[in-house]
């Protein structure tokens, strides 16, 4: 969450201005995982521009590189130059 924040250049001063929320609980937030109120990260979801998913479970997809391996993997001997 902090990160999507400084990605969007947003202060947590402001993110909890427009999420409706105190700058402490959005600091707890934050720092801790929890059982915080589904309502306070629904709107905190929309202010960070993604989705309520994504905000509370993380990304589903891998950054590129570091997918899972291919469906029938195989060792190739490289040559010195490969």
């Amino acid at each position: 969450m902090a990160v999507r924040r400084q990605q969007l250049g947003i202060s947590r001063d402001e993110l909890a201005r427009r999420a409706g929320m105190s700058t402490t609980y959005l600091g707890e937030i934050e720092s801790r995982a929890g059982d915080f109120d589904p309502g306070a990260l629904a709107r905190l979801a929309v202010v960070l521009e993604v989705s309520y998913e994504e905000l509370t479970t993380g990304r589903t997809d891998a950054p590129q590189g570091r997918g899972g391996p291919a469906a029938h993997p195989v060792l190739v001997r490289l040559s010195e130059q490969e």
